[in-house]
């Protein structure tokens, strides 16, 4: 994609990854990729996803885990993070998903860097499959509005969680 740089290198194991747009939305976040299991595979301006290699569940199913990354311009937010995630967790809600932690900076067990994010642990059931997902959203110093979305099912979350967590755990903003 033009004016959007990544590295093929971002699903191996303790590799730094991060990317910019040279337009008006960018990435501003540095992360690492927990193991080469994980791929890239949409880069857009303000959008990248990556999906886990499927991992087979006791039902048989091939289930594939994703991290969903979007940026948008957070301008008229006015660095107001509660106000974006209600905005951005809205169509989320009206789909099903149940938000049962809702942490920020405050908070003990919250687990950002960042101060100007909220982190929300959520669940919602689709095809008869408990998921359970993490949602992050921040607007950083240079109002850049940033959603990260971790989804998985709630089975496979037990053997495979720990992924989410090394990828949660890295995030930082590049200053």
């Amino acid at each position: 994609m033009a004016g959007l740089s990544y590295s093929s290198k971002a699903v191996t194991q303790s590799k730094l990854f991060f990317a910019t747009d040279t337009g008006k939305i960018s990435f501003p976040l540095i992360y690492h990729m927990p193991n080469a299991q994980w791929n890239l595979v949409i880069t857009e301006p303000g959008h990248l996803i990556y999906k886990r290699n499927p991992v087979v569940d006791s039902r048989g199913d091939s289930v594939i885990a994703a991290i969903m990354l979007y940026s948008e311009n957070a301008t008229a937010y006015k660095k107001d993070v509660a106000l974006f995630w209600s905005k951005k967790m809205q169509p989320l809600t009206d789909r099903g998903v149940k938000a049962v932690q809702v942490l920020s900076w405050q908070n003990k067990d919250y687990p950002l860097s960042m101060k100007n994010a909220i982190f929300v642990k959520g669940t919602y059931t689709a095809r008869d499959l408990d998921h359970i997902i993490y949602m992050i959203y921040i607007i950083d110093q240079h109002n850049n509005g940033l959603q990260v979305y971790l989804d998985m099912t709630t089975e496979i979350e037990k053997t495979y969680g720990n992924e989410f967590w090394d990828v949660i755990r890295s995030l930082k903003e590049i200053q």
